[in-house]
């Protein structure tokens, strides 16, 4: 419950914020009463906490009309199909698994707003705190950190999904609106900078969950050198910085895997002792269905209720919900293949399972036999507002950073700490009881990947980085849709057409669409 209230009050000032960072032209034409403005702002540590509470709520956004990148990817993914209720229901999520995805899909559009809203907010506490040294404390300094970190958060999720963006690193002008796309090298550069000046001033412990800290800072930027070395990105031999940030967040000594793998997705477990950055929600406040405001009003995670298995009849173990991310019998085979029955019980349940409990259903559309267990809805986790669910979303945990390093390792890097990747791919299969392995191959890798963490959005992601997108989407088909995997795509999200509109055509488009 206390939790709930941080949350709230946090949600309480950021309103109060917006009022500084949302006004309209015809608004700031008035006579100011009472409105806090930009220029008389940022004068003391109160303050850039206010604008530091502004610059972290985009990154849990979501939106009742399609603003998932939770959902989006893992429909997107061979481990999961798009599901739903029929083969037009919720284009925003239908497209991307399809590989259609239009110019105007709603779901780009609003993914692309939602990260320059943050990054404008971030920009926005950077520049004036660089303008003002004399309220700079080591608490601000924090402050400027965590902003790096988010900033940098923005830019890595937009680069993956959109490649070359616009590189803004200051609130723009009016003069300075017909952008222009930067390229990806350029995107990661700057990405790796401002991880590299955050970490110094992050603490290893956070004062507030969900803030970001020094081991989150060092993972993301270990995972950035990671993209940048692979075959996809080509941007050099990234490797052993990769390995060096790795071996830094181990060395904290704080984090640890979860005994039981399946905690690592239950409500109770939110902020475990192995999640290393994750998104927060609470159910204190309730879904905002309002589809013309541009910015959603939402702090509970509407996901899992989108996500939970349609017409489910009675309620016991889980909760009726809409029947998105669905899993394909290619994740099921990959289970059963390894013998891997702990992660399979953890993030899956076959239908047959499920009629022998006691349950009915009606949720056939992209159904291949399996419901999700991995961040279904449960009964004892009943939210009190209706779908305002607050189990977070885990974005990088330490199960991660170990097959990271792992996969360093087998391209060349060497590990600080001297082990080899059947060490840290050993610790991970010895969680979920599978044998060790030794002589630890790349292949190896991506199939324990696959495993830990399917439905986690992390498998899309990582077939395209390691040039498997031809070989993987391409093959992907079910019964129920058809497949448009194009190369020439190389798997990116379109430029949405609105931005393209807006900048008078100064954006281009992604090749292919």
């Amino acid at each position: 419950m206390a939790m709930n209230k941080t949350r709230y009050f946090l949600y309480s000032l950021l309103i109060s914020f917006i009022l500084l960072t949302g006004c309209s032209k015809d608004l700031l034409e008035l006579e100011p009463q009472g409105i806090l403005l930009e220029k008389s702002y940022f004068n003391n540590e109160d303050d850039v906490w206010m604008a530091l509470i502004s610059a972290y709520d985009p990154i849990s956004w979501v939106y009742s009309w399609g603003m998932s990148h939770w959902v989006t990817l893992n429909a997107a993914s061979d481990d999961a199909n798009c599901g739903g209720e029929f083969t037009g229901d919720r284009p925003e999520y239908q497209e991307p698994d399809r590989f259609n995805i239009s110019v105007t899909n709603d779901g780009p559009e609003q993914l692309w707003r939602k990260y320059y809203a943050g990054i404008y907010r971030c920009n926005l506490l950077i520049l004036n705190v660089t303008d003002k040294p004399e309220i700079i404390t080591p608490k601000v300094n924090q402050y400027v950190a965590e902003t790096r970190f988010l900033r940098a958060y923005y830019y890595f999720d937009l680069v993956r999904f959109f490649g070359d963006v616009p590189l803004i690193d200051h609130p723009l002008g009016s003069s300075e609106y017909s952008l222009s796309r930067s390229p990806v090298s350029e995107i990661f550069d700057f990405i790796v900078n401002d991880l590299t000046l955050a970490i110094s001033d992050l603490p290893v412990n956070e004062e507030m969950k969900g803030r970001a800290t020094k081991g989150a800072a060092m993972a993301l930027l270990g995972k950035v050198y990671l993209f940048m070395s692979s075959p996809y990105y080509n941007l050099g031999n990234h490797y052993q910085d990769a390995a060096d940030m790795f071996a830094q967040v181990i060395s904290l000594g704080k984090y640890e895997l979860l005994e039981n793998y399946r905690q690592n997705f239950d409500r109770d477990y939110n902020y475990g002792k192995e999640s290393i950055f994750e998104l927060g929600y609470t159910a204190s406040i309730g879904v905002d269905w309002d589809a013309s405001n541009p910015y959603p009003r939402m702090e509970g995670n509407i996901d899992w209720q989108l996500c939970g298995i349609r017409n489910l009849v009675p309620s016991g173990l889980f909760e009726p919900g809409w029947g998105f991310v669905k899993p394909t019998q290619d994740i099921a085979n990959a289970y059963m293949a390894e013998n891997d029955t702990v992660r399979y019980n953890a993030s899956i349940i076959s239908g047959d399972s499920l009629t022998s409990l006691g349950y009915t259903w009606i949720d056939n559309f992209d159904y291949e036999g399996y419901f999700r267990m991995k961040y279904n809805i449960m009964t004892k986790d009943i939210p009190e507002n209706s779908q305002a669910w607050d189990n977070n979303n885990r974005i990088i945990r330490l199960a991660d950073v170990y097959l990271m390093i792992a996969e360093c390792i087998v391209n060349g890097a060497s590990d600080p700490d001297g082990q080899n990747a059947d060490f840290y791919v050993n610790l991970v299969r010895q969680r979920v009881k599978l044998p060790a392995k030794s002589g630890v191959t790349m292949e190896d890798i991506m199939l324990e990947r696959r495993l830990e963490f399917s439905f986690e959005a992390l498998r899309y992601w990582d077939v395209l980085r390691w040039n498997k997108g031809d070989e993987v989407f391409g093959n992907h088909k079910t019964s129920d849709v058809e497949y448009q995997w194009n190369p020439v795509k190389k798997g990116l999200w379109p430029v949405p057409q609105t931005e393209i509109l807006r900048t008078n055509g100064s954006l281009k488009q992604n090749p292919g669409y």
